[in-house]
């Protein structure tokens, strides 16, 4: 008989990174920041997170930021999976054999839909002005030219892949192949929101990491997750340098339209997959 795949794994490696990750990261902000200083300035802890926060309030810092956090993430996912006796592709799932792609247009749409409720509703809690969401719009709404491209490279594409890789790919994989989908998924979403570490918008990606880890388990593969969250990324970073004009019966409308969007993309998502035939068996893990 088979014996179950450990799974404590990719959850020590979750619980190991992550620390690590924000360490390393803030270490090397740190760095940058005490080497550019104003002449004059004495080199000071203060005067280090002055020179810090005012780094990540630059479009070009806050793209650093984040790439020092998606790059190892992905180097993780991709390092840890080769590790493994399974093909690459297996343990990441990055196949493409039952992905209808005919539905990828209808999967972003939902993504988008849910992040447009989720957004409205930290808005109507007075919210949304709070956290890193708020600074990371702030930066976005004054990043020109180069820099938004930049950004919007770093944060859509950059953040997107890496947190498909290691999240839904490294870590949601492992778990489905040893618990039920729906704890495969709750677990992976927890775990996706910690990594935010922040009161706001943690719980935002945590229920974002429902919804793209149902996408992953329905297609057997996580590149719809991939490209319905690298889409959703790009359309934040242009809502956020393009805002819509502000007004409350805009928010609560465009509320309405995208839960009533997002539930009819999640049943007519649910039901062509369950039309469509059963993936092929996996090898067995030994």
């Amino acid at each position: 008989m088979n014996e179950r795949p450990a799974v404590w794994p990719p959850l020590l490696t979750f619980v190991v990174a992550v620390p690590a990750l924000v360490v390393g990261g803030q270490a090397l902000l740190a760095v940058w920041a005490a080497l550019t200083l104003s002449p004059g300035v004495a080199v000071s802890a203060d005067a280090i997170a002055w020179r810090m926060q005012a780094i990540v309030r630059q479009p070009v810092g806050l793209a650093a930021a984040v790439l020092l956090t998606s790059v190892p993430l992905a180097a993780i996912a991709l390092v840890g999976a080769a590790l493994s006796r399974e093909p690459l592709a297996d343990r990441l799932r990055t196949h493409v054999a039952r992905v209808r792609w005919g539905l990828l247009p209808a999967t972003v749409l939902g993504m988008v839909a849910l992040s447009n409720v989720l957004d409205g509703l930290l808005t109507l809690l007075g919210l949304s002005d709070q956290g890193t969401l708020k600074l990371m719009t702030d930066v976005i709404g004054g990043a020109r030219g180069g820099e938004l491209a930049l950004v919007l490279i770093v944060l859509a594409l950059g953040a997107g892949l890496a947190e498909e890789l290691f999240f839904r790919g490294f870590l949601q994989t492992r778990l489905s192949q040893r618990f039920s989908p729906a704890i495969a998924i709750a677990v992976a979403s927890v775990c996706f929101g910690i990594m935010h570490m922040d009161p706001v918008h943690s719980p935002v990606a945590a229920l974002l990491g429902l919804y793209l880890g149902w996408i992953t388990e329905r297609a057997g593969s996580i590149v719809p997750a991939i490209v319905a969250h690298v889409a959703n990324n790009a359309m934040a970073v242009l809502g956020a340098r393009w805002p819509l004009p502000e007004s409350d019966g805009l928010r609560l409308g465009l509320l309405a339209i995208s839960t009533v969007v997002g539930i009819a993309v999640v049943v007519l998502v649910e039901a062509a997959y369950r039309r469509a035939p059963a993936p092929a068996p996996s090898a067995p893990i030994r």
